[in-house]
């Protein structure tokens, strides 16, 4: 037998079974919670334990249930508009929509608020008025109050906290009791230790109320009834004030020094900027006022290092950085690095050939000019592939106004290739293209065979076809020539054959290795019957050579015996 009791609105239920007593207790529950909905009393929030009755019977879905101040009606209202977070420190509330507005002055959130569960701030802020405390700093909306024990009237903390002098009452117990001082030793301390009349010292109090207090500090006998805060340090940690006090000036005294050494500049001039052309040599110079001192050169941010292109010099107080033979790609910012200072610079690299030579395509016999203009007046020399031309009857060049020729007259198919102009180590190629003239020479005779198309061509025929096809495909396989046409074209141009005919020959001649004679059909003898009688006779001359002579009947031994 259990019994249950339950009061409810100062109501006293016993039941005898615990059955029975759950179905009373839910059914005033629901009662209770319908109360709400009738207009005649304000509405008040669920508490905890009643949250999911409450959302179960307003919201399809609990987590959707709210219940939160409406600012605007001044009363507690219910939604379905849920769940809303917000950050520790704030609370919803009801502005037409959910907002969030901070907790209040007695109340704080020290985590994330959600209306799942909660309509306010969960917490009150501590009073600290119990015997002997006071508050040492005022909460915050997500933090409590911090209390503290009064050690000028003789009170400490009864147990040992985290903190020496402050006591978070929402993690700890800050019960204060009345701590008593011997004879000799009757003043109390902010570290609630008592000491002695003979070694206190007074000082002003220059800490705020509610900061973190110093061990030594306490008040006087005269000042013990008056309530000022004074700062109290017997005669050993004077000298280790001093001591500290002396480190510190000391450790500033080297910081400033360390500071006027690095801020000392290091280089005694500055980087000139450099302005070239390309192929001509740069060079930055610096001087620094220590010569045992390591400079590093950077060019783009990516460092540079001795190479036949790049080099660093060292004299003592005198660093350079020669570049030679520059090319546009060096363009940018030069920067010189030491342990504490740096000094930069700008390079820019012009280009030399204002107007570059071009490909030029002619045929056999026309004249071939190559021409290009430089920025400046330098010497320039003409190349083909890596050989220098020289001027002859074919080969001539000129130079005005910055403006330099190649002229070549009689191009011959051999001039075919790469020319190029060189000036300060800088290179402009271009690329003659000479289209040949094929003159076929060929027997009339062999030319009226030729023309007949559907003739059968010899394999003398046949060769000349093939050799004239690989002329023009390698014609067109030089990489400096033009193809006007498709060899397989050109080559049934010249022979007088159709294209088909020039791709069988290439493929017999590449397939089979060699070209053979065509076919030429057999010309048979005019056809005599041959009646029975001829075919018993033959029929019995087989069989005599199966049965008799033991021999096959050869072609040859069938005409010989018949």
């Amino acid at each position: 037998m259990c019994i249950c009791v339950r009061i409810i609105d100062t109501t006293l239920v016993t039941v005898s079974s615990m059955d029975h007593c759950n179905i009373l207790y839910i059914g005033i529950q629901m009662m209770m919670i319908n109360i709400g909905e009738t207009s005649g009393f304000d509405l008040i929030c669920p508490a905890y334990g009643h949250w999911n009755f409450r959302a179960t019977r307003k919201c399809p879905n609990i987590q959707n249930y709210t219940c939160i101040y409406d600012d605007n009606n001044k009363n507690f209202k219910e939604t379905c508009d849920g769940p809303k977070t917000y950050a520790k420190g704030f609370k919803a509330i009801l502005r037409g929509n959910i907002d969030r507005q901070p907790c209040s002055d007695s109340r704080y959130q020290p985590y994330e608020f959600s209306t799942v569960c909660d309509s306010k701030c969960v917490f009150n802020h501590s009073i600290c008025s119990e015997e002997g405390q006071f508050t040492v700093r005022n909460g915050s909306i997500f933090e409590d109050k911090i209390c503290g024990c009064d050690y000028r009237k003789g009170y400490a903390f009864i147990n040992r906290l985290s903190h020496l002098y402050q006591c978070k009452p929402s993690k700890e117990d800050c019960s204060c009791y009345k701590k008593s001082c011997p004879l000799e030793k009757r003043y109390l301390l902010k570290d609630y230790q008592c000491i002695e009349e003979t070694n206190i010292t007074v000082l002003p109090d220059t800490t705020p109320r509610g900061t973190e207090i110093v061990s030594m500090e306490t008040i006087t006998k005269e000042n013990l009834h008056n309530g000022d805060h004074h700062s109290v340090v017997n005669g050993r940690p004077n000298i280790m004030i001093i001591l500290i006090l002396t480190i510190i000036v000391i450790v500033v005294i080297l910081g400033f020094g360390v500071y006027a050494l690095l801020t000392i500049p290091l280089f005694l001039n500055e980087l000139s900027d450099v302005q070239c052309t390309e192929g001509q040599t740069a060079e930055f110079k610096c001087r620094v006022k220590d010569k045992t001192e390591t400079l590093f050169w950077s060019i783009n941010h990516h460092q540079i290092m001795n190479n036949p292109r790049f080099e660093i010099v060292n004299e003592g107080c005198s660093h350079k950085l020669k570049i030679s033979k520059t090319s546009l790609e060096d363009s940018g910012q030069i920067t010189v690095r030491g342990k504490n200072d740096k000094c930069q610079a700008q390079l820019t690299v012009k280009n030399l050939f204002m107007e570059k030579i071009k490909d030029i395509s002619c045929t056999v016999g026309q004249t071939a000019v190559f021409k290009c203009r430089v920025r400046e007046n330098v010497q320039l020399t003409w190349y083909y592939y890596n050989t220098k031309v020289i001027r002859d009857e074919r080969f001539d060049f000129f130079s005005e106004d910055n403006v330099h020729e190649l002229k070549i007259t009689d191009v011959t198919f051999e001039d075919r290739g790469n020319y190029s102009s060189k000036a300060n180590n800088v290179e402009c190629k271009a690329s003659l293209i000479v289209e040949a003239r094929l003159l076929v020479l060929v027997n009339h005779s062999v030319l009226q065979i030729m023309a007949e198309r559907k003739r059968i061509l010899s394999s003398h025929s046949k060769e000349i076809v093939y050799h004239v096809s690989k002329f023009f495909e390698s014609e067109i396989q030089q990489p400096t020539a033009t193809p006007v046409k498709a060899f397989t074209e050109r080559t049934a141009e010249a022979t007088l054959v159709s294209e088909a005919t020039v791709r069988r020959i290439r493929l017999e001649k590449n397939e089979k290795g060699r070209i053979f004679l065509p076919e030429r059909q057999k010309v048979r003898g005019p056809y005599k019957p041959v009646d029975e009688f001829d075919k018993c006779a033959i029929r019995q001359k087989i069989h005599e050579f199966y049965t008799v002579r033991r021999q096959l009947p050869t072609i040859d031994r069938l005409y010989e015996s018949l």
